[in-house]
């Protein structure tokens, strides 16, 4: 056996762990972070004041008011011309100036954030319901088959109710 006696003046040496190696003090990081800051690299100024400008159309889903309502109107006189022939000359005048201020209001609806589909219908039911001799479920039928074809002649195709 080795016996060795130990000079406990004597520093004994032990490896140190990485965490305490990389510790740093405040000087130290002060130091860095100054240099840190001092080695930015300043982003070039760009004079955009010549640069030539780009207009981009958008894309235009919505149909402008005119086209829509002379739309709305074509809309709701198809496959109407045999019924609306055989009214007498106040119940046309009657039936025209309803379908006009049906298209408008319509229109009014379509201009709306949200659309119901249901508001259409009844404004293309109650104007169907002029037309003497129309069966109940023909007018709901031709006004659901008229609303889906409004909206999608408007841009507003993917409806809820």
């Amino acid at each position: 056996m080795d016996n060795k006696i130990i000079n406990p003046v004597e520093k004994i040496s032990r490896p140190v762990p990485l965490k305490e190696k990389n510790k740093l003090t405040s000087k130290e990081i002060k130091t860095e972070q100054s240099s840190v800051q001092q080695t930015k690299v300043e982003q070039p100024v760009i004079d955009i004041s010549n640069a030539p400008t780009i207009t981009v159309p958008l894309a235009q889903t919505k149909v402008p008011d005119e086209q829509l309502l002379e739309q709305i109107e074509n809309i709701l006189a198809e496959d109407l011309g045999d019924f609306y022939q055989h009214l007498d000359p106040q119940q046309k005048t009657q039936f025209r100036q309803k379908g006009e201020e049906t298209a408008k209001q319509i229109s009014s609806v379509l201009s709306r954030t949200k659309i119901k589909i249901s508001q259409v219908i009844k404004l293309i039911t109650s104007w169907l319901k002029l037309v003497p001799g129309f069966n109940k479920f023909f007018i709901e039928q031709s006004a659901k088959i008229k609303a889906d074809k409004i909206l999608v002649s408007s841009g507003h195709a993917d409806h809820k109710d």
